[in-house]
């Protein structure tokens, strides 16, 4: 069986690339070695359309072997992997916000990206070899993608940045950064995943161009394995234009597409128009995608060029907020946290030792005594939708909190105990995670955790268009 290997030297570490027919079923397949560390990355489209859906169905998901350690895990009546730890959930979700941006979204074909993390060394960071995996399985295969991208994690020892840092050197510093090549051949970001103990603007920013030469140093090696092995893209056929159901549109709701460009009525009211008008679902959800792309383009004219947000405050202006703690009896600690309508409550619970969590995966093992956990039910955003448990979103964002929390916390010597803190969004219109990270600092205060400085976030966003761009706070 014929296999073309590639290598590549990264700051001493030898990177390889076997390209086979071991997966030849799959549209696109590649095994990629990182000192010890092996994962296979494949990529399938569907052959057809999904019917009935106004969104692009990619799955990215990240599996974790327990062979790949050399260890027997789960239940002693299974012995096998099961539900994906959250470890595997919040890698999944990493390579996911770097290959999403890069698929043309009007693409109704399903389309599947699994990494599957063979050997793993110990040492070697998985989260952002899967990355460069993923995309270079897109990047060879015939599906239409406008990749590559690649990521390096960057940690610190002492002064001095390291790429691809052990799990000693990311103590400090954690960061994971993912980048692309613009037309003119410099780097653009796309993608970044932060943990620090704490750092100022200046330091990350160095830290992030430090990245950019490990970044084109693998995005060249991926061009180069793409002109020996890349198979030509597909052609999608391009969907036909619907001038009855655009004029349909325009000329019942256009009028209020700059005073509702943020509604969450005006998506319901036109959707409901477009059922009782047409029978068909291809014509309803081609409406919706229109509307989608017309509102788009009402916010980018409204933020670029009259200079206005959609809710009338200004460009550095936040929505009010409002902080309650104590909010319940009993429990060892509550808060509330108010941004407008984004509103949540989190909740503290303190308990011994022996209650610390106990992690046993491929990638991390031991215990641990801080979990923030993230609820975001149904009814926060006034929909119906049935609770089965936390979902990816729940988990990563759950995540994000605990991030922003841990450097602050005590160390187990001067307060020996389990912190459990459970953040509910009772209402959503944006940024609910950094709202719990909020709520989940009150807790903390209210239940007497001594915490070394008080922590507050908050979203950002930018609005960009060809030659203009606009930095949003909240």
């Amino acid at each position: 069986m014929e296999s073309k290997i590639f290598n590549l030297e990264v700051e001493g570490k030898p990177l390889t690339v076997t390209i086979n027919s071991f997966a030849e079923r799959a549209d696109g397949s590649v095994f990629v070695q990182f000192g010890e560390t092996t994962l296979l990355a494949t990529c399938v489209m569907g052959e057809n359309d999904v019917e009935g859906i106004d969104y692009f169905p990619l799955s990215v998901n990240y599996e974790e072997k327990f062979y790949a350690g050399g260890e027997i895990f789960g239940s002693r009546f299974t012995r096998r992997e099961g539900r994906p730890s959250d470890e595997s959930v919040l890698t999944a979700r990493l390579v996911d916000r770097t290959l999403r941006p890069l698929f043309n979204k009007s693409i109704k074909r399903e389309v599947n990206v699994t990494i599957t993390l063979l050997s793993f060394d110990g040492k070697t960071d998985p989260a952002s070899i899967a990355i460069f995996a993923g995309s270079l399985a897109l990047l060879l295969s015939d599906i239409p993608w406008n990749g590559p991208v690649s990521g390096v994690r960057i940690g610190k020892d002492k002064q001095r940045f390291v790429i691809f840092p052990d799990y000693n050197e990311r103590e400090e510093m954690d960061l994971l950064v993912s980048g692309l090549k613009d037309k003119d051949g410099s780097v653009l970001f796309n993608m970044f995943e932060a943990g620090f103990k704490e750092a100022f603007e200046d330091e990350v920013l160095k830290a992030v161009s430090f990245s950019k030469k490990y970044i084109e140093k693998l995005l060249n090696f991926q061009f180069e394995i793409q002109k020996q092995c890349g198979k030509a893209k597909r052609v999608l056929e391009a969907k036909r234009k619907k001038e009855e159901v655009e004029k349909e549109i325009l000329n019942v709701f256009e009028k209020r597409f700059k005073d509702e460009v943020d509604s969450h009525n005006l998506g319901g009211e036109v959707k409901s128009y477009l059922k009782e008008k047409y029978q068909d679902s291809e014509s309803i959800n081609y409406g919706m995608n229109f509307l989608e792309d017309m509102l788009e383009k009402t916010l980018h004219d409204l933020v670029l060029k009259e200079g206005k947000r959609p809710d009338k405050r200004g460009f550095d202006e936040i929505r009010d907020l409002a902080c309650y703690a104590k909010y319940l009896p009993r429990v060892h600690g509550s808060g509330v946290f108010t941004r407008g309508q984004t509103k949540t409550l989190s909740v503290l619970t303190l308990g011994g030792p022996g209650e610390e969590k106990i992690l046993e995966g491929v990638e991390f093992k031991g215990k641990k005594r801080f979990l923030h956990h993230y609820n975001f039910p149904s009814f926060s955003v006034g929909d119906t939708r049935p609770s089965r448990g936390p979902g990816r979103r729940e988990i990563g964002h759950g995540r994000l909190g605990e991030k922003a929390l841990l450097p602050v916390l005590p160390d187990f010597d001067s307060f020996p105990y389990v912190i459990r803190i459970v953040s509910e969004v009772l209402c959503s219109n944006g940024s609910s995670s950094m709202a719990s990270t909020c709520s989940a600092c009150l807790a903390l205060m209210d239940g007497g955790v001594p915490i070394s400085k008080m922590v507050a976030g908050i979203a950002m966003g930018i609005v960009i268009d060809l030659d203009s761009s606009k930095l949003i706070k909240e």
